[in-house]
């Protein structure tokens, strides 16, 4: 077993980690203190008691529920990162009843420990549905489990998967089969497939409600990619935060065994991770899953070339997997259709919008309601694009997006309204890149900190530029390298109130 996953279950046992307790598991476990220490001290919830009373709670400090009014751990809460909960900010959350919405003030918080489970409200915009049908979860065969694309496999089902043209979530200028055909083409003993939730990335709530209310399309959709790329072994990464979640995926994969789905040719493992690690950084993402420190790698080699254990991976979002199952099964639906995640206190009608490459920003806002004062849109979460509103009008196309400005990120939307100052705004993007980043590049550790700095005091937007400049240039993973690009364009048209003693 790994060495953080070793950790986390001690953690569990003995209601956090001290230093006896590091010391004490070194010498049983012939593993050097140092080494402990290390995993430890970078995920702060191994030091942190599960339930110390009945009055401990954690605080989100997250990025969404910092704007929504919280983000601030007070009266004796103790401080986490996003669980994925930001449609229902500010949220704390307690390892025994759940989550609750609303700040540590609350002096009777209305705990709920199965809203994770809540069925979304969904609001079709996409000409041809794909999430959450009537038929969600069974194949044209009316089966609960079988195969996406039955008989394929290999180069066979590439040649499939890049003919239907779905594309990367995050890197829309590339085809699935194209990354997908190199982890197929790297000579190795074994390959593998990784679904995430995107823990720590706020916004990415669609991820972690799909694995609940789409496990069986998740599950057929992991096992096609397994099948397309030579792999055996499948694993979900979960938040710890999360354990409904968890619970209810791993109750999937025990009846996808039991009915000989999994367990023959193709395994899944659930695994839960210890806390956010950068903003969802899919390197990152592998080292958390290795049981390492969730610090981003150095890259070439990608992931499929050198994952997991430094074997090929294919690594996509929950999101991704369960749309490849509904090719699989119902061909007219468009490999362009996503959910967005659309929340905050500026939308009349918060939900899920599911959209395809016709739908526009615009379509989307009128249908939750955006409010009249909301004078921009977060798209993405704070690694996307800030969008103001003389650019409602664009279509949620990438091949209609000209400026290299615009990039989707989660492709979530928030609305930043009267009740949100934009300097306020630029301050609280760069504490959660400040609070978020792994701290290996200096770029990303120092220059989130320095501009944050210029930010609260009001002064040097030129230096301030400069700064964006070099993390944009030269941070070693998409984390550093997309935080300063709504952070930048809100000093650009709103300079006046950021930098006002200039």
């Amino acid at each position: 077993m790994p060495v953080a996953h070793r950790l986390w279950r001690e953690a569990r046992e003995r209601n956090g980690l001290g230093d006896r307790d590091l010391v004490e598991l070194a010498d049983r476990w012939g593993i050097p203190e140092g080494r402990l220490r290390t995993v430890a001290n970078f995920y702060p919830r191994f030091s942190e008691p599960d339930a110390a009373g009945e009055g401990t709670a954690f605080a989100c400090e997250g990025f969404f529920c910092g704007l929504a009014g919280g983000g601030r751990a007070t009266a004796g809460d103790r401080a986490f990162s996003c669980p994925g909960m930001c449609d229902r900010a500010p949220v704390r959350w307690h390892p025994k009843r759940g989550f609750a919405a609303g700040t540590a003030e609350l002096s009777e918080p209305a705990w709920d420990p199965e809203v994770e489970l809540a069925t979304p409200t969904v609001f079709r915009l996409a000409r041809t549905p794909a999430f959450f049908t009537a038929s969600a979860g069974e194949s044209v065969a009316g089966d609960l489990y079988s195969p996406a694309f039955p008989g394929l496999r290999g180069e066979t089902l590439l040649e499939e998967i890049g003919r239907l043209g779905p594309r990367d979530r995050r890197n829309p200028a590339v085809t699935l089969a194209e990354r997908w055909r190199r982890a197929a083409e790297t000579a190795a003993d074994q390959r593998f497939v990784i679904a995430h939730a995107g823990p720590g990335d706020p916004g990415s709530q669609a991820n972690r409600q799909l694995m609940v209310h789409e496990a069986a399309r998740l599950l057929r959709g992991m096992e096609c990619c397994g099948r397309a790329i030579g792999a055996t072994e499948g694993v979900i990464h979960v938040g710890s935060e999360n354990p409904a979640t968890t619970a209810a995926v791993e109750e999937a994969v025990n009846r996808a065994t039991a009915a000989g789905f999994l367990g023959t040719s193709f395994d899944v493992t659930v695994v839960p991770g210890f806390g956010s690690y950068v903003g969802g950084e899919e390197t990152a993402l592998l080292n958390a899953v290795e049981g390492r420190r969730g610090e981003a790698r150095v890259f070439p080699p990608e992931p499929e070339i050198s994952g997991l254990f430094g074997r090929p991976v294919a690594l996509a979002e929950a999101e991704t997997f369960v749309l490849l199952a509904a090719l699989g099964e119902t061909p007219v639906v468009s490999p362009a259709t996503r959910l967005a995640a659309v929340f905050g206190d500026g939308f009349a009608r918060p939900g899920l919008a599911e959209i395809d490459g016709d739908t526009s920003v615009r379509a989307v806002l009128e249908a939750a309601g955006v409010a009249d004062s909301a004078w921009g849109l977060l798209f993405g979460g704070p690694r996307g694009t800030l969008l103001l509103p003389d650019e409602w009008d664009l279509l949620l196309d990438p091949a209609e997006w000209v400026s290299g400005d615009i990039r989707p990120g989660n492709w979530s939307f928030y609305a930043l309204t009267a009740d949100h100052e934009p300097r306020d705004v630029a301050r609280r993007l760069l504490d959660y890149a400040a609070a978020e980043n792994c701290g290996k590049c200096d770029p990303c550790r120092l220059g989130t900190l320095a501009a944050r700095d210029l930010v609260k005091s009001g002064r040097e937007p030129r230096r301030f530029g400069d700064i964006l400049t070099a993390m944009e240039m030269t941070s070693l993973c998409d984390f550093g390298r997309q935080i300063p690009g709504p952070v930048r364009k809100l000093a650009r048209a709103f300079g006046e109130k950021i930098f006002a003693r200039a």
